[in-house]
């Protein structure tokens, strides 16, 4: 049995094979069909691989893992071995494989791949409100530099934006900022809404799954599974609560409940 540590980036991987009489071979790949393609052709079905993790982790881990006895899913911030070492890929590629062989790895879950498109979409929302809010202090800051200390709420709605569209005050510089912000909130208001939209559908199908493979369940047997990790943590998805969703309170902690309780029965 050989214990392999790939150190993976955006465009290769550099592998380090341990064998059990201690000696170690390092190879480097390409991160393309090919480059993977040859590297399972000299893997073993008792081989065992760790891998720390990273953006494109997934792409790797679901193309190597049906050729190994197992694929270790390494907590780069836990394994103080790499992260406080001098970074060389040999060297990291290299204690993967030692550490991976003592059985002293911090790893993480592998969620299904649901799971993880539901991480997707909620980081993607995230990325969009953060450039919005971006968008919306540049606003205010063109506001500001007039004259005008308006409240959060002016550019809350599509009525209040559009007041502020035909302000006739501001210089003429700050009028194509505030021109510009404007436009681009209408355009990010639209994708989080997308966004939004594809991840309570998805939330939603998995959670009507569960009922429908269990039955429905009354709600205090909903909460009782849920503290023991079935249901979203106990959470009762009412009217009320997908309402809430919709106006993007909730959704946050509705969709880190789904993924903490898929990720600990995975």
């Amino acid at each position: 049995m050989r214990h392999i540590g790939v150190d993976l980036h955006k465009t290769n991987f550099v592998v380090c094979f341990l064998s059990d009489d201690e000696r170690t071979h390092t190879e480097t790949y390409p991160l393309t069909k090919v480059g993977i393609h040859r590297f399972i052709t000299r893997l073993e079905a008792e081989d065992a691989v760790a891998v720390e993790v990273t953006a494109n982790i997934y792409y790797f881990y679901d193309q190597v893992r049906p050729h190994v006895s197992r694929v270790v899913l390494v907590d780069t911030y836990r394994f103080a071995v790499i992260a406080r070492s001098k970074k060389t890929v040999k060297a990291d590629a290299a204690a993967l494989a030692r550490f991976l062989k003592l059985d002293y790895l911090p790893s993480v879950a592998v969620p299904s791949e649901r799971v993880r498109q539901l991480r997707h979409l909620l980081q993607a929302r995230e990325t969009l409100v953060g450039m919005r809010t971006k968008l919306k202090n540049m606003g205010h800051g063109a506001l500001t530099r007039n004259g005008l200390a308006l409240s959060r709420s002016a550019f809350a709605s599509k009525v209040s934006r559009a007041r502020l569209a035909k302000r006739e005050e501001l210089a003429p510089a700050d009028t194509l900022i505030m021109q510009a912000a404007l436009r681009q909130i209408e355009e990010l208001d639209r994708e989080v809404a997308v966004a939004h939209g594809c991840h309570q559908r998805r939330a939603v199908d998995g959670q009507s799954h569960e009922d429908t493979a269990h039955g429905v369940l009354p709600t205090e047997e909903k909460r009782e599974r849920g503290r023991q990790g079935d249901l979203c943590d106990g959470t009762e998805i009412t009217d009320d609560y997908l309402r809430d969703a919709e106006e993007g309170v909730g959704l946050l902690v509705f969709g880190r409940s789904l993924i903490q309780s898929q990720v600990a029965g995975a």
